[in-house]
C-alpha cells in the first residue's frame, strides 16, 4: 500500500514527462524506438534474401538507420541509468539537451511509417513508466532507510543525553532526598552507601570517578559533559557528605 497502486504510478509518470527533463526523454526513447523498428524491418529484409551473409554494400537508408541509432543508443542509456548520483542524471541531462535531434526527426518522419511511430510511442510509454516507478521506488526506500538511520542516531543521542544527566540505566546508584539533613545524596542500592550528589559516577561501569582524574579508572572512560562540569583539580578538596 505505501508504495503506491499502478495508478499512481502511471500519474506519476504523466507528471513527469511533462517536466522538461521527462519530454526530453521521452522524445530521445521514442526516436530510438522507430529507429530500432527501421532497423528490424532491414534485418527482416536482409534475412529474407537467399544468401543473408553475402557481402553486399549497404544502402544509405540502412547506413542512415544504423548511425542514429548507434547514436540514440547511447544518449539513451546514458540518460536511463538508475544508478546515478542527482549532480551526475543532471549533467547527462545537460548534454541531451545540447544535441539536436533535428537531423534524425527529420529522417526519422520521412522513413517511418504511422505504425512505426504509433508502436514506438507504446514502447515509451511502457520503457519510461517502468523507469519512473523504480526511481520512485528506490527513491521511497533510500527515504525509508535514511529515516530509519536518522531514528537511530536520534536515539542515541537521547539516550547518551539521559545517561550523562540522570545516569546510566544499569546503575546501583540512586540520587534520593535525604530527609533528615535536608539534601539530595547518592545512594548505593547494595550497600546503601551514601555519597555527595556531585559525585561523578561513569556512566558506562558505574564506578566513582576520582575527582582529578579526566578519565574513569575503571574503565578508562573519558568523563562525560555532566561528569566534566564535577571535575576539581589535584589539591582540592574531596567532596564529601562531611
Amino acid at each position: 500500500m505505501m508504495e503506491g497502486t499502478e495508478e499512481d504510478h502511471e500519474y506519476r509518470y504523466q507528471d513527469y514527462i511533462k517536466t522538461a527533463d521527462g519530454l526530453l526523454l521521452h522524445d530521445y526513447m521514442k526516436l530510438h524506438y522507430v529507429y530500432q523498428r527501421l532497423q528490424d524491418q532491414i534485418d527482416m529484409k536482409n534475412n529474407a534474401k537467399k544468401n543473408p551473409n553475402s557481402k553486399e554494400l549497404k544502402s544509405s537508408h540502412e547506413v542512415a538507420v544504423g548511425n542514429y541509432l548507434a547514436e540514440l543508443n547511447k544518449f539513451v542509456t546514458s540518460g536511463t541509468a538508475n544508478d546515478l548520483t542527482v549532480i551526475e542524471m543532471k549533467k547527462r541531462m545537460n548534454r541531451l539537451k545540447e544535441r539536436s535531434l533535428v537531423e534524425e526527426m527529420k529522417y526519422a518522419k520521412k522513413k517511418g511509417s504511422k505504425g512505426d511511430w504509433i508502436h514506438a510511442e507504446a514502447e515509451t510509454h511502457h520503457t519510461l513508466s517502468d523507469l519512473v516507478k523504480q526511481r520512485t521506488m528506490a527513491k521511497f526506500h533510500s527515504d525509508l532507510e535514511a529515516a530509519k538511520e536518522e531514528r537511530r542516531k536520534d536515539y542515541i543521542r537521547k539516550e547518551f543525553e539521559i545517561s550523562t544527566t540522570f545516569g546510566s540505566r544499569i546503575t546501583k546508584w540512586e540520587l534520593v532526598l535525604d530527609e533528615v539533613n535536608d539534601r539530595k545524596v547518592f545512594v548505593s542500592i547494595d550497600t546503601l552507601e551514601q555519597l555527595h550528589m556531585k559525585t561523578a559516577i561513569c556512566e558506562k561501569c558505574d564506578e566513582i570517578i576520582v575527582q582529578h582524574e579526566m578519565n574513569c579508572t575503571g574503565c578508562g572512560f573519558p568523563r562525560s559533559a555532566k561528569n566534566q562540569k564535577l571535575f576539581r583539580p589535584l589539591g582540592y578538596k574531596d567532596i564529601t557528605l562531611e
